[in-house]
């Protein structure tokens, strides 16, 4: 029996690049670009070991097609984690607007992000990813700053706040989807995409209305 190993490398570097890169537009729409912190691009290896038996068959097998990349995990630890802040900032903007706009934005995201991070608490359960209980620390010290605020003040530094926090949601995202190799993690950040991109949306148009 002769055992053949055939390495397919894929590389994500360029990928990654052009998924961080803003056009024109959406530069005039985010403003200034916002960094998160990520797990350095990983080159996925696939495996696959074929055998030639004596009657001339032949077998395959796939060592790393459905494994994750540290990419893939960072996606869903820190997606998880932007979930939960979205969320306690839409509950805390219920609590503390007088505003018709904000509170429906932050109607609009406890809804959404919470049917995101069903998504993902899924994909985690699935492939044994611990997932954190909380906002990152960063996360909630902002929220509780915007917090101490009221009236006009809290709506603006509220929506400031959403606009940030949707720019690095999207940044990761497009980290993902140039960069990742599980098919189901990319898939969840394909569907999040479009849902974020209108937040912010909505987020930039009631910064620029009021």
């Amino acid at each position: 029996m002769r055992l053949t190993i055939r390495l397919a490398i894929i590389g994500c570097a360029g990928a990654a690049a052009a998924g961080f890169a803003a056009t024109p537009a959406q530069a005039a729409t985010q403003g200034p670009a916002t960094s998160t912190a990520l797990a350095a691009p990983v080159t996925p290896v696939s495996v696959t070991a074929t055998t030639h038996t004596a009657n001339g068959g032949t077998g395959s097998t796939s060592a790393a097609r459905h494994s994750l990349t540290p990419t893939d995990r960072a996606f869903l630890v820190k997606a998880h984690q932007s979930n939960l802040a979205e969320i306690a900032a839409g509950r805390v903007a219920m609590a503390k607007s007088h505003n018709p706009t904000v509170r429906q934005i932050a109607q609009r995201l406890i809804l959404d992000h919470s049917r995101l991070d069903a998504d993902v608490r899924a994909l985690a359960a699935k492939y044994s990813v611990r997932l954190p209980s909380a906002p990152s620390a960063r996360q909630r010290h902002d929220l509780a700053t915007v917090a101490r605020r009221s009236g006009p003040a809290f709506d603006r530094a509220w929506l400031s706040l959403q606009k940030k926090g949707h720019q690095q949601t999207l940044a990761l995202i497009r980290r993902e989807l140039g960069c990742g190799h599980a098919p189901a993690v990319q898939v969840a950040a394909r569907t999040a995409k479009p849902v974020v991109v209108m937040h912010l949306a909505m987020v930039v148009a009631a910064l620029h209305h009021r």
